[in-house]
């Protein structure tokens, strides 16, 4: 697309993590809105299952058991790929099934936890409410709002080789080292979201491969640090 090519920013002259993520974007459009179908047509199983709640609840549930589970590899393999685009490497359809093969594992065993925490403090949360605990209920929110700061740098604390408690270590040691910068991409991350769930056809054409592309462009300083 001729409009991309010669007047849209370029990764490698944007300083900002977050311009350098829209840059990659602008550079790659048909192929970024590729990857972020991929990843959101694993979600076609579980809309179906609520769409539908006449269907036998065994069906609705393995459909939603399918999400709950690919979502995550995929998420994974697509993080890599990412990382490659961020390189400035050519990616194509056949490094799908080796990055999917290399993550289908390791991506479970690393994020599961993690959103098992985070669930944990959501119901942790709703069971304080019910019960009046208001110091309880206060905490448990301030927990979650620290999690959501952190998860911006998940994604690049993964494909380092962390594993899930050492996710959650690197990201609050980056969070103290860049604060700003931190904080910066959670807010364009939650709007993203937002604006993405908004719309819908938002989310379900680029918002992911942007926040994908957000965690990994925000492990650049930290690497190069190094």
């Amino acid at each position: 697309m001729p409009f991309f090519e010669d007047t849209g920013p370029r990764p490698e002259e944007e300083r900002s993590p977050i311009w350098r993520a829209v840059a990659h974007i602008g550079e790659r459009p048909e192929q970024m809105v590729a990857l972020n179908l991929l990843w959101t047509l694993q979600a076609a199983p579980l809309l179906l299952a609520w769409a539908f709640p006449a269907w036998p609840l065994p069906l609705r549930l393995a459909l939603s058991l399918y999400t709950a589970v690919a979502l995550i590899p995929v998420g994974a393999a697509l993080l890599e790929l990412l990382a490659a685009v961020g390189r400035g490497q050519p990616v194509g359809r056949e490094d799908l099934g080796p990055a999917l093969r290399r993550h289908a594992w390791r991506s479970l065993r690393v994020f599961v936890p993690l959103f098992t925490l985070v669930a944990g403090l959501l119901g942790l949360t709703v069971w304080a409410d019910g019960r009046e605990l208001t110091a309880l209920g206060v905490a448990t929110r301030l927990a979650l709002l620290w999690l959501g700061v952190l998860s911006v740098h998940w994604g690049g604390a993964y494909l380092e080789g962390c594993e899930a408690w050492g996710v959650l270590a690197v990201s609050a040691r980056r969070f103290w080292q860049r604060p700003g910068l931190t904080l910066a991409a959670a807010l364009v991350a939650a709007l993203a979201l937002l604006l993405g769930l908004a719309s819908v056809g938002g989310f379900f054409l680029i918002v992911p491969v942007f926040l994908g592309l957000l965690q990994v462009e925000l492990a650049r300083p930290f690497q190069v640090a190094v």
